[in-house]
């Protein structure tokens, strides 16, 4: 939200869809050799702030298989609470910052896989409800759709588990209906 230009039409709804593995995303890179880098943010002083790589040599020390291992070796010893918390300040900045853009806009966030076997963060109903208490919408589709979302047909394959088209055309009525837009 903060690296995005504002757009011109005020939007009615903005809407996070959530995996889990995201919150690896928030510590490390998506994928080994990424060209590109992820916006890497630190909670220093009370606030979200944007990592920034001091040298070249390091971004591409980061595109080195001992690089990605480590860290995500460091990253799977991280404990719940402390991923948790970091996610927590994470979404009360992006909220802060949809008030700030959009005003009128209403945030929701959409849980795609709650309970995706990995268990990178635990959402338990007081964890929710802290969301909740921000001042955002929270749709779990696991709680729509139950397990129907892990299976092939609404997968893109085999091995990418990333939900394809026909995952969509079920979701999104189901959204709109949920928040009656």
């Amino acid at each position: 939200m903060q690296n995005q230009p504002k757009l011109k039409n005020e939007p009615e709804y903005i809407i996070y869809i959530y995996i889990q593995d995201q919150i690896r995303r928030m510590y490390t890179y998506a994928w080994l050799f990424d060209n590109f880098n992820f916006y890497g943010h630190q909670y220093k002083n009370g606030e979200l702030i944007l990592k920034k790589d001091r040298y070249q040599f390091i971004t591409c020390l980061k595109n080195t298989y001992i690089f990605y291992y480590l860290n995500n070796y460091i990253f799977r010893n991280i404990p719940d609470t402390e991923r948790y918390l970091m996610f927590l300040k994470y979404i009360t900045e992006m909220k802060k910052q949809v008030n700030k853009n959009y005003p009128k806009a209403k945030f929701i966030f959409v849980i795609y896989d709650i309970n995706e076997p990995y268990h990178i963060l635990k959402f338990t109903q007081q964890r929710i409800q802290q969301i909740k208490n921000l001042g955002i919408d929270v749709i779990i589709l696991d709680e729509v759709f139950g397990n129907k979302l892990y299976t092939l047909e609404y997968q893109r394959s085999e091995v990418d588990k990333h939900p394809n088209a026909k995952a969509w055309q079920l979701i999104v009525p189901e959204i709109i209906k949920m928040e009656k837009m």
